[in-house]
C-alpha cells in the first residue's frame, strides 16, 4: 500500500516564509512536532498491564499511585516533549 500525503504548508525543517528563511528555533519546533507525531503513530497499547485495573482497585479513590510498583515500572514510558511546554 502506498500512501502519499501532500501539503502546501510543509516547507522543511527550520524553513520559514516559503523556504526563504532558515531558523534554529523553527528547526527545534519542527523536530519536536515530528517526535510527537511519531509517538502518536505508534498507537496506544491496551492490555492488562497498561490498564492496571488491579492497581487502580488497590489504591482506591483519593489514593496515591506514586507508591505503587506498577507506577514505578511504567512511569518512564510516558512521552514528554523536550522543548514544548504543554
Amino acid at each position: 500500500m502506498v500512501c502519499i500525503v501532500m501539503s502546501d504548508m510543509l516547507l522543511g525543517v527550520g524553513f520559514l516564509h516559503g523556504s526563504r528563511i532558515w531558523s534554529y528555533e523553527q528547526m527545534l519546533m519542527d523536530c519536536e512536532i515530528y517526535s510527537i507525531v511519531h509517538k502518536m503513530m505508534q498507537g496506544i497499547v491496551v492490555d492488562e498491564e497498561s490498564l492496571a485495573v488491579d492497581t487502580i482497585k488497590a489504591v482506591g479513590p483519593g489514593g496515591n499511585f506514586l507508591t505503587q510498583k506498577h507506577t514505578r515500572q511504567n512511569m518512564r514510558d510516558i512521552f514528554v516533549p523536550q522543548f514544548m511546554d504543554r
